[in-house]
C-alpha cells in the first residue's frame, strides 16, 4: 500500500481479492501504521478501509464526528442486518442486500464466525454466498472450524454438497483445534451420505486426528458399513 498508491486506488478490488485469498496479511503493522486499516485510510481507500473493518480490524483514530466513523457506523448496521437475514432464512432480501452492499458478504462476527460459517444449514444462502468468486470457502474460526466442519457437525448434507461443488476452492483436509477434519466429524456422526460425499470428493481417510483414523471407523462402524467402497477412490487433484 506504502509504494503503489496511485494504482491501488484504481485496483481496489484486485487488493480486497489478495486479502481474502490470504487472510494472514490483515495483520500487517509497521512502525508508520498500528494495522492495515490506518495504512489504508492514508491514502485512503475506501473500499479496503470498509472491507478490513467489517473483518474486525479496528480503526485506530478517535474521529467521532469524522465521515469515516460514519461509514463504518453504517457497516455496522449492514453486517447485523445481513446476520439477521440468515437467521430468518430471508434468502431473496439477503441478495438485494449484498447487491447494493457487496463488501457485506465477507463480515467477521464474534468467535470468527463468518456468513459462510452462520449459513452451514442454509444450502439456498451457501449457495447465494458462493456466487462470488473471491471469498475464502475455507475460513476458519477460533475454533478452527471452516464451514464445512461446521455442516458436518450439522449433519447437513445438502449443505456438503453446496460446498463440494466449489470444488477447486473447497480444501478438504483442513484440521480444527482438535485436529479433526471434516470427514472425521463426519465419521462421528456416523452418517454415511456425509461420509460418501467427503470421500468421493477426494478426502484423505488416513488422516490421524486423537489417534484414530476416518478409516477405520469406516471399517468398524455398521452404519458406515456401505461406505467401505469409497475407501480406495482415486483422489482428485484439488
Amino acid at each position: 500500500i506504502e509504494e503503489t498508491t496511485d494504482c491501488l486506488l484504481n485496483n481496489q478490488n484486485e487488493l480486497i481479492a489478495i486479502l481474502e485469498k490470504t487472510p494472514e496479511l490483515i495483520n500487517f503493522s509497521s512502525k508508520k501504521f498500528p494495522n492495515l486499516l490506518s495504512a489504508a485510510s492514508d491514502v485512503p481507500l475506501p473500499d479496503v478501509m470498509r472491507y478490513l473493518y467489517i473483518k474486525g480490524i479496528e480503526y485506530p483514530y478517535t474521529e467521532e464526528n469524522s465521515l469515516v466513523c460514519k461509514d463504518f457506523a453504517k457497516q455496522e448496521k449492514l453486517k447485523k442486518d445481513a446476520r439477521a437475514l440468515i437467521e430468518q432464512k430471508q434468502t431473496k432480501k439477503l441478495r438485494t442486500l449484498l447487491k447494493e452492499n457487496p463488501l457485506i458478504r465477507y463480515s467477521v462476527y464474534e468467535k470468527g464466525k463468518t456468513l459462510l460459517h452462520l449459513s452451514c444449514e442454509l444450502p439456498k444462502i451457501l449457495t447465494l454466498l458462493l456466487e462470488d468468486p473471491i471469498i475464502n470457502v475455507n475460513v476458519q474460526d477460533q475454533y478452527g472450524h471452516t464451514p464445512l466442519h461446521l455442516a458436518c457437525f450439522s449433519n447437513d448434507v445438502n449443505s456438503i454438497k453446496v460446498l463440494l461443488a466449489v470444488r477447486t476452492r473447497t480444501l478438504l483436509h483442513i484440521k480444527d483445534v482438535q485436529g479433526n477434519t471434516p470427514l472425521h466429524l463426519a465419521c462421528l456422526k456416523k452418517n454415511p451420505k456425509m461420509v460418501k460425499c467427503l470421500l468421493l470428493a477426494g478426502a484423505d481417510p488416513s488422516i490421524v486426528a486423537n489417534d484414530w483414523k476416518p478409516r477405520d471407523m469406516i471399517l468398524a462402524n455398521k452404519k458406515l458399513k456401505s461406505c467401505i467402497k469409497y475407501l480406495d477412490v482415486l483422489q482428485p487433484k484439488l
